[in-house]
């Protein structure tokens, strides 16, 4: 003989093997006493009264305590899983803010390496700079050394033209107030190599009436034609030519005219006897070129000048005469200025 089972709970274990397979429906439910005297009416079985107003759950009716204690762990789950949301959070802050310090330190640390790449660069630079001075330097030193060392070849190679005068006609005024002097000249080619275009060419003049200008108008026309005679004329006839340790010689005449001569005295002063009295120099240049320069090149020159003077007995000389007759007893002085060779 069976015992009786009571609806609700064939209704609650249907409900809960219905809820196995569909989840959403598990959920309290709350059985009515209209529903349950109308499911006693019609099964015309027995059923005791439920309990009006308690929800029922998986396990049975639900009671106000049960659903309390439900809530409170739904809510301390909900802090437990805002908790862990928060401390992964901060986790999550604090590795992001050591990779940012890990980062910046790895900038840093390549900014000071890139700081000394830099200092290393500009010492490089500073030095390639102090390089490329010592470079142009020694560069500037062996070019100086390369044309001293030409210089010296040349001047060793090249001709020297050696030029002496000598009294061949003595200063003679004429009886037409012109003065006329003759010399000798020897030219002499000292030097290793022929001298090419020989020329010379010498001139008569009167010395400054003023003290300290003596030499002055001589110096101007020496500097005139010599100057001139640097550059040859393409028209020019060649000159001379003279080979190393050979002389030639040739006899020289000057002269100047009686304006000239009158002019100088105008602006002489009377000796103590109430004489004027005129003094003279010889100024000239020999031009010449090496064989191994070209036609048209600056030309070498010799370049001399003398005193027309007497010896007097003090021991010194005297380069004034009487504007008048023959002057045998003056000689050819060689000055401290206008002789050169180049």
């Amino acid at each position: 003989m069976g015992r009786r089972i009571p609806v609700r709970f064939v209704e609650y274990f249907t409900k809960s093997e219905a809820s196995l397979l569909n989840p959403q429906e598990n959920e309290p439910t709350t059985i009515r006493p209209q529903q349950e005297a109308k499911r006693s009416s019609d099964s015309g079985q027995d059923i005791p009264s439920p309990t009006v107003g308690i929800p029922m759950g998986p396990q049975g009716p639900q009671s106000p305590y049960h659903r309390k204690k439900t809530g409170r762990k739904g809510a301390e789950c909900r802090d437990r899983w805002r908790l862990g949301v928060e401390m992964l959070a901060f986790v999550i802050g604090v590795i992001g803010l050591f990779a940012l310090i890990q980062t910046l330190r790895e900038t840093r640390r390549a900014t000071d390496t890139m700081h000394g790449q830099l200092k290393i660069m500009d010492e490089q630079l500073l030095e390639m700079r102090s390089s490329s001075a010592d470079a142009k330097a020694a560069a500037e030193a062996a070019q100086r050394s390369a044309v001293v060392a030409e210089q010296a070849l040349i001047l060793s190679e090249r001709p020297w033209i050696l030029a002496t005068y000598s009294i061949a006609q003595p200063l003679t005024f004429g009886e037409d107030g012109k003065v006329r002097l003759e010399l000798n000249e020897i030219l002499e080619n000292v030097g290793n190599s022929v001298a090419l275009d020989v020329s010379s060419q010498l001139d008569i003049v009167p010395l400054a009436p003023e003290r300290g200008k003596f030499w002055q108008p001589a110096l101007s026309r020496q500097k005139e034609f010599c100057d001139g005679d640097r550059h040859p004329h393409p028209q020019e006839v060649p000159g001379d030519v003279l080979f190393p340790n050979r002389k030639q010689g040739r006899p020289m005449v000057m002269g100047m005219g009686k304006e000239r001569i009158e002019e100088v005295l105008s602006l002489t002063h009377p000796g103590t006897d109430g004489q004027k009295v005129i003094g003279f120099a010889v100024v000239g240049c020999v031009s010449y070129r090496a064989s191994f320069e070209p036609w048209g090149s600056t030309r070498h020159q010799t370049r001399v000048m003398y005193d027309l003077a007497k010896l007097v007995e003090t021991g010194g000389i005297r380069s004034h005469v009487v504007p008048s007759g023959i002057h045998q007893e003056l000689q050819l002085w060689q000055t401290n200025w206008g002789n050169s060779a180049d």
